[in-house]
């Protein structure tokens, strides 16, 4: 089958498209998987570049969809022929205390396909039957290839703060994973903007498209127009999602006394910020990171109710030959989100 593989860790670049055994069922609990849709993430570009921990040689891809062409024998949540997508910790101890308390993605023995392990870009996988998950009728394959990064949202929405119907949100950073934060925010009640700067410009009038007010920070002063917008006290939720260093001390100077920052963007380096005010303000500051099975099975449900629109953040599909072209769309602010179609 084809795959495309990341063939050495430590050097930029160094991708290509090979040719490589079809994977069979490993175990009684296996389930094979036939990749009809695979996205492009932040994570892989920045493999791409040498810029993020690989297993290599390895098979890039973590946020797929695809048919169930074959079942281990203990297999009874999915069957051949069925739809699904799949969680990315592929091998976890299963035994230690985050996968005994619904963190698996914490375990320090987890490895997850895309760079742990071999991952999505390729005809085939073959994954656990216990991070399996049905798609609804209606979710067609391209959009389901994004359960991954609205499970996601779902998490730092839902369990790393509480969004609730009234809060007002501001998620900074309108790339995917941004837009995926604001739509669940207001799937969920809140009021909702998203901030972009001017290399934005696409990005937030898709972001007006799908219904999520934007704002170009370098256009409008944000903290004057959030104090407008809250009647002076500011917003509830900040979610962080562009990993600009500059932007926490942005995200403390608009979140209201006692209000929460949820850092969903992978800053490099260390910000810089008053941290008094965490005190003087009581502030909350708090991570997100990856999604567990209730995440997977509300963002299913979110998508099956048309409450996140996925479609119209699909800029661009390609075929695994493709892969240059699309890498480089995928790592330029004119695609949103960029789709590999591996069995073409």
């Amino acid at each position: 089958m084809k795959a495309l593989m990341k063939t050495d860790k430590n050097i930029h670049g160094q991708l290509c498209l090979r040719e490589v055994p079809e994977p069979s069922l490993t175990d009684d609990h296996s389930v094979k998987i036939k990749v009809h849709s695979a996205g492009i993430c932040g994570t892989d570009v920045k493999i791409l570049n040498g810029e993020h921990w690989c297993n290599a040689p390895v098979i890039l891809g973590h946020e797929f969809s695809g048919v169930v062409t074959d079942i281990g024998d203990k297999v009874i949540n999915v069957k051949i022929g069925d739809r699904v997508v799949a969680e990315t910790g592929k091998q976890i101890c299963g035994n230690c205390f985050y996968c005994n308390t619904n963190k698996s993605l914490m375990c320090d023995q987890r490895l997850s396909i895309g760079y742990g392990v071999d991952g999505a870009f390729a005809e085939y996988l073959v994954m656990r039957d216990t991070i399996v998950h049905k798609i609804p009728e209606n979710i067609s394959l391209e959009e389901a290839a994004l359960c991954e990064p609205t499970a996601n949202a779902v998490h730092a929405c839902c369990d790393r703060t509480s969004v609730k119907p009234g809060d007002f949100v501001v998620v900074i950073g309108p790339g995917p994973i941004g837009l995926l934060c604001a739509q669940v925010a207001k799937a969920l009640g809140a009021q909702v903007i998203i901030v972009g700067i001017d290399q934005d410009t696409s990005r937030l009038e898709l972001a007006k498209r799908i219904g999520i007010d934007g704002v170009n920070s370098q256009k409008q002063d944000l903290p004057e127009l959030v104090k407008t917008l809250s009647e002076g006290k500011g917003c509830d939720i900040v979610i962080e999602a562009s990993g600009a260093k500059s932007v926490v001390s942005t995200a403390m100077d608009i979140v209201r006394k006692g209000g929460t920052i949820v850092q969903v963007g992978l800053i490099d380096g260390k910000p810089e910020f008053d941290y008094s005010w965490l005190a003087l303000r009581e502030i909350t500051i708090t991570g997100s990171f990856g999604h567990n099975w209730i995440c997977w099975e509300r963002a299913l449900k979110l998508m099956s109710l048309n409450r996140i629109n996925i479609k119209d953040m699909i800029s661009d599909q390609f075929s695994l030959a493709d892969w240059e072209k699309a890498f480089e769309i995928a790592s330029s602010s004119r695609g949103m989100k960029v789709l590999f179609h591996p069995g073409k």
